[in-house]
This record gives C-alpha cells, structure tokens and sequence, in this order.
C-alpha cells in the first residue's frame, strides 16, 4: 500500500517521515495541494533503484548489440558464463540454483569487480 503524505510533513515531521523510510524500506509519496509531486526513499533503496536502473540499460544495451551482430545466447550459456566469471564453486550453488537467483547474486557480489575489469580490458 502506497504511503501518501503531505509535502508539510517533510518539514513539520521528518523525524517520523526518516523513522518511516528506513523501517519499511518502502517509498513515502509527498502532495502539495493533494497531487503526488516527490518520493522520499532511504539511501539504500534508492541505492538499489540506481543499480537496477544501470544493469536493465546495460540489458538493453546488450540486447541491441545482440540484434545488430546476430549474435544470440541462451539463458543456460549466460548463466555458465556468469558462474564461470565468477568463480561460481559448489558450495555457493547451493543456496543460487535457478538464474533469477545466480544473476542478483552475480549483480551484487560479484559484478562490481567485474565491471571493474571488463571496463579495463575493454578500454585498450
């Protein structure tokens, strides 16, 4: 359910609109004049937004790359590529065994340090 506040509240109660935020993980919507104008988000969700934001553009990008080149790979080819990337080892499969599951942990453990590498090998 969407959490619907006053813009005033900002001002006259951010401690409870901070308190908010940051228990539910969830988004405050703000209404000057009852029409939703801003979102309040704690860092970490925002954080969060960022990221999936940059990996589904990258997606995309991929993806027009993929219709440009003709070059297409099946799920089961990125994921053993991704566990390859990764070092994906038996112990870690454990708890990952379907791809949503490999890719968010390939997103959050692993793909900062791989992007840090593709990006170096690629810009040679």
């Amino acid at each position: 359910m969407k959490m619907i506040r006053p813009a005033s509240d900002l001002q006259n109660d951010f401690t409870d609109i901070s308190k908010i935020v940051h228990e539910t993980a969830q988004p405050i919507f703000l209404t000057p004049n009852g029409k939703v104008d801003m979102v309040v988000l704690n860092m970490e969700a925002y954080e969060n937004l960022q990221s999936d934001s940059e990996v589904y553009c990258k997606l995309q990008q991929v993806e027009q790359e993929a219709l440009c080149n003709g070059r297409h790979h099946s799920s089961e080819e990125v994921l053993a590529a991704m566990k390859n990337a990764i070092g994906w080892d038996r112990q870690e499969r454990c708890g990952y065994m379907d791809i949503a599951n490999a890719m968010q942990y390939f997103i959050n453990e692993k793909g900062a340090r791989l992007h840090g590498r593709y990006q170096h090998e690629h810009s040679n």
